[in-house]
């Protein structure tokens, strides 16, 4: 019988499988990817849709803010989901497909990255900006599920998570994120300076 309590088991369960997947060198070298873009002073662009947004906003609030507690270097991180005029203009004047890849063309230059998060891995208006991204030789890091879709093909780093479930997919997305934070503290550390943190609060 199906019942919540074995539908929410159902779900852990899965999860649980997929959390002990997490090859600790995959989440390493995108961060090496993403320190290297800190030191080069570039900025690391980030995109998706739908729940996959909020991830790309999600992402920007955490590695801008969390990967260091001093005034020195930081890394300069933008969602490309949160300027709601521009993004919703591009959709009405031009094509939903070009929202990300229309506002790369304004303000990417060599030494950036981009983050395209994508469950399925073939949402197009991601998968062009990729296209733009790769076309201006920068590192494009992928977040994808299923079979990755178009999206992995494109991608210079991957994390991928092997799961056909959007919900784990998403949820595995963000403790992705949540890892890059912690390696990113470790790695941004010589770039920082001997003044002692700020008190911080949320």
């Amino acid at each position: 019988m199906n019942t919540p309590e074995t539908a929410i088991s159902r779900y852990l369960d899965l999860l649980q499988d997929l959390i002990r997947s997490i090859d600790p060198s995959d989440i390493a070298h995108v961060a090496e990817t993403l320190q290297e873009v800190c030191r080069n002073g570039g900025t690391v662009w980030v995109c998706g849709n739908g729940g996959s947004a909020s991830t790309a906003s999600h992402m920007a609030c955490d590695l801008s803010k969390n990967t260091t507690d001093t005034d020195s270097q930081r890394l300069r991180v933008v969602s490309l989901t949160d300027n709601v005029a521009h993004f919703s203009a591009i959709a009405n004047d031009l094509d939903y497909d070009h929202v990300f890849s229309e506002q790369l063309r304004n303000v990417m230059k060599s030494g950036d990255a981009l983050v395209a998060i994508s469950a399925s891995g073939n949402s197009p208006n991601v998968v062009e900006a990729a296209r733009y991204a790769r076309s201006l030789e920068t590192p494009v890091i992928s977040l994808t599920g299923f079979s990755g879709g178009d999206l992995r093909g494109l991608a210079t780093n991957q994390l991928h998570v092997d799961c056909s479930e959007y919900g784990q997919v998403e949820d595995l997305h963000l403790i992705f994120n949540h890892l890059l934070v912690v390696v990113l503290r470790t790695l941004l550390e010589p770039l920082q300076d001997s003044s002692p943190a700020k008190n911080t609060t949320e």
